[in-house]
């Protein structure tokens, strides 16, 4: 296996040096970014070479003392000699104002060749420059930008005059930014530069959608590449676009190499793949289908004392074959101790289940002795105090005889206590059960101790057994009277029907002392007393198996705080008609 491997390196790098020597791979991305910062750096140098030329004039004019002396007193001469038609300003300049340190204005001169002297209505640019005096008045250093004039971007650079020690007047110079200016101050870039300025309303939309937000943006052709830029103004309003092209020949060959690169390397690729395959099939594939036989004859493992035959190459297919062999063994062993693991759980269950079922007589027979017992007693009681028969003995020897049938009943179904015979089942009316459990329990004085509140929707008809029903509802009010034992407690029975509409829920919900936390989780086990040393442990879990045979549960509910709350669900049914 590794001589394979140093045979496939070597190919490889082989081929690798081989890709390299007869192609090109430089980055097409990096290449195309370096080319498009070169001309957004060439794009924005043409109009910063602009405003460096006229922000070096205003700076030298706004240190020149005779500015300076003009500023404070305002001479006619200094206008005729330096800021008259006939000077080199007018051929340098579109605009010119200065004011005294009071914000008075000396001089204000505005010019463009084919219109001769306008003024700042016609150029409307003045609350542009009424910004830009307040803005050098307050920083008291110089400005720069550009301005969107009626005829057109103006460069404006504004720069404080120091007339004395704080007293300060202005200088404003303003130049437009047309075609002929660019031309001018770009032919000595490479390529060429076109300028569309705001005025320009079609060509220069068209543009600003082509710009799709992007600054700068670049689109390129069989040809070309054509990057356009944008220029603001100082409302951060759309004022220049400026356009350059540049020829992408050396692009479309790097793709031209690219593409035969890529084409090679996947080729490459292939044949060193199937070579690697025509190896590994020679020379460890036997192998492989044989350790897949012989997993076959152990699929499932049915028989985990066969083992894989081993071989002696000493590779990591010999190792695998060790360990699948020690696996084997593991497996082997766990299965002995699970076997006699089982048969020692059967007999332990066996053993369980009788104590269970000696366990749930006792409990069971005692809660309907009880009843009798208590009957019997006020029987007595009322032969002593009315001679002869009354209502009221009829009424407690039928409840004994009663009692004495779901006795008998207890003791039949308790052999086969897990599987409840659906014969017993039949449409219940709820209200009955209810009724008749708490009629049993009125003769027990533990129901003195306990205030039952009774609550329903409307009466509800369920699927399953009276008795068995019976049986689960007395439980769960003894044990709330319990809980209650030596207090006034109170005991709330509601019935009511489910969101979902297809069950009837009896909520059992007392303020005596709640579950222990500890016996939270397992309260449906057998053997688990929610009355400590008090109880057997088993009247929770008959409840619960009984109410699992009729298809309900019983819940819990943890979040209550002020006592026990339980909560049985059954299905309810439609009266039969």
């Amino acid at each position: 296996m590794i001589l394979i491997l140093l045979a496939s390196g070597f190919i490889l790098a082989l081929l690798v040096h081989f890709s390299i020597n007869t192609t090109i791979i430089p980055d097409l991305k990096q290449q195309k970014n370096i080319l498009i910062d070169k001309l957004k750096k060439m794009l924005q140098a043409s109009v910063t070479s602009e405003e460096k030329s006229i922000t070096a004039l205003c700076d030298s004019w706004a240190g020149w003392d005779a500015m300076i002396d003009y500023t404070a007193n305002q001479s006619a001469g200094f206008e005729k000699e330096f800021l008259s038609d006939s000077s080199f300003l007018s051929h340098m300049l579109n605009l010119i104002l200065v004011l005294d340190p009071g914000e008075k204005i000396l001089y204000n001169k505005n010019y463009r060749n084919d219109v001769k002297f306008i003024t700042f209505d016609r150029l409307k640019i003045e609350k542009a420059v009424d910004k830009i005096k307040k803005i050098v008045k307050k920083t008291q250093h110089p400005f720069k930008g550009i301005i969107n004039s009626e005829y057109g971007p103006l460069m404006i650079v504004a720069n404080p005059v120091n007339v004395g020690e704080t007293s300060k007047g202005l200088l404003m110079l303003g130049r437009f930014i047309d075609k002929k200016r660019i031309k001018k101050i770009s032919f000595h870039f490479t390529g060429t530069i076109q300028l569309v300025s705001f005025k320009e309303k079609q060509l220069f939309a068209f543009y600003l959608k082509q710009l799709q937000g992007k600054n700068p943006h670049y689109w390129e052709d069989k040809e070309k590449m054509t990057l356009l830029y944008l220029v603001k103004d100082i409302y951060d309003r759309p004022s220049i676009i400026l356009k350059t092209e540049s020829g992408n020949k050396i692009f479309r060959l790097i793709k031209k190499h690219t593409l035969l690169y890529i084409i090679f390397t996947v080729l490459s690729i292939a044949f060193l793949g199937i070579l690697v395959y025509v190896l590994i099939e020679k020379y460890m594939s036997k192998r492989i289908i044989r350790i897949s036989s012989d997993m076959k004859k152990i699929q499932g493992l049915r028989d985990v004392s066969m083992r894989i035959s081993q071989d002696s190459k000493g590779d990591e297919i010999s190792s695998l074959i060790l360990n699948l062999n020690n696996m084997l063994d593991s497996i082997e062993k766990e299965k002995q101790n699970r076997e006699t693991i089982e048969q020692m759980l059967i007999t332990r269950e066996k053993l369980v289940s009788i104590g269970r079922l000696s366990a749930s007589i006792a409990h069971e027979i005692h809660n309907p002795i009880l009843a009798i017992s208590n009957c019997i007693d006020a029987l007595k009681e009322t032969c002593k105090t009315h001679p002869g028969a009354s209502d009221l003995d009829k009424q407690a020897i039928a409840i004994s005889e009663t009692e004495i049938a779901r006795i008998r009943n207890i003791i039949s179904n308790l052999l086969d206590f897990h599987r409840l015979d659906n014969k017993e089942f039949s449409e219940v009316n709820l209200d009955e059960v209810v009724l008749q459990s708490l009629e049993v329990l009125k003769w027990s004085k533990k129901l003195d101790s306990i205030k039952i509140i009774i609550k329903k929707q409307r009466s509800f008809f369920i699927f399953g057994s009276h008795g068995k029903l019976k049986q689960v509802f007395i439980n769960f009010i003894l044990n709330a009277a319990e809980a209650n034992a030596g207090n006034k407690g109170e005991l709330r029975l509601e019935i009511l029907l489910s969101d979902d509409k297809k069950f009837c829920e009896i909520h059992f919900i007392d303020n005596g002392p709640g579950i222990l936390p500890g016996i939270k989780n397992k309260l449906f086990e057998p053997f688990v007393s929610t009355k400590q040393d008090k109880g057997v442990g088993l009247g929770l879990y008959i409840s619960y198996k009984i109410i699992k045979n009729h298809h309900g549960e019983i819940v819990y509910d943890d979040s209550y705080k002020e006592g026990a709350y339980f909560i049985i669900k059954l299905p309810v049914i439609e009266r039969q008609k």
